[in-house]
């Protein structure tokens, strides 16, 4: 009876002992599973924030010459020196209606990805943090920039009306256009213009403004996932 009691004893072990080993063996499967989807979205995110960091770069090197002239004209509008007939100069030979300072489009789809799935938990806590809250800048920044533009564009819609707008090529102006600005109403378009000169100006800073902080944050992800992809 001892005997028989003590060899199934030790099947018992045995069976238990094989059910642990096989455990871990799935465990190791398990982990090393989740290494290797993770190093694959590593690299995906890598590759989705490189292009945001060549647009960023591309859309601040393009803004600095529109940010520091519509600075320039908000600066000489507001001036000890300014007249009337010193806005309407700006207006005619110098302001550019058109604006393209804002990478208003961000590659996330590896982050939606992420959430969707649960699988940012794969992620250590500062870089889940990182890039939450680096989604989060961008869709703030998106929805500002597209307010900002919104006010700009219904103000100089408002002043095209009666204004107009920049020739094609400059300092050459139809004899039509010549004879719009003749006898116009000085007070109503200085009022107006240095509206639409103020809105383009924050619309302008606010893009640079995003898009420097954007920058920043990009890259700072950029070297954490990059080191993590190098182990």
């Amino acid at each position: 009876m001892g005997k028989y009691f003590k060899y199934a004893i030790g099947e018992i072990l045995l069976v238990v002992i094989g059910i642990l080993i096989a455990l871990q063996i799935n465990n190791w499967n398990d982990k090393k599973n989740k290494e290797k989807q993770k190093h694959t979205y590593i690299e995906s995110l890598i590759g989705n924030l490189e292009q945001d960091s060549i647009s960023l770069d591309r859309f601040l090197a393009t803004s600095k010459q529109e940010y520091d002239k519509t600075g320039n004209h908000a600066t000489r509008i507001y001036g000890p020196m300014a007249t009337a007939d010193s806005l309407i100069y700006i207006a005619r030979y110098e302001f550019n209606q058109t604006t393209n300072v804002f990478a208003s489009t961000f590659h996330n789809e590896t982050f939606k990805t992420l959430v969707a799935s649960g699988d940012i938990e794969l992620f250590d806590s500062e870089v889940s943090n990182d890039l939450m809250e680096l989604n989060s800048l961008q869709e703030q920044a998106i929805l500002n920039i597209e307010k900002h533009n919104e006010n700009y564009i219904r103000q100089l819609a408002k002043y095209a009306e009666t204004y107009t707008m920049i020739p094609v090529i400059p300092d050459i102006e139809s004899p039509v256009q010549k004879m719009l600005w003749k006898n116009i109403n000085k007070k109503e378009f200085s009022s107006l213009f240095i509206s639409v000169v103020v809105l383009k100006a924050v619309l302008v800073s606010s893009g640079r403004t995003y898009n420097t902080e954007i920058k920043k944050r990009t890259s700072s992800l950029l070297d954490k996932l990059r080191k993590q992809s190098a182990k």
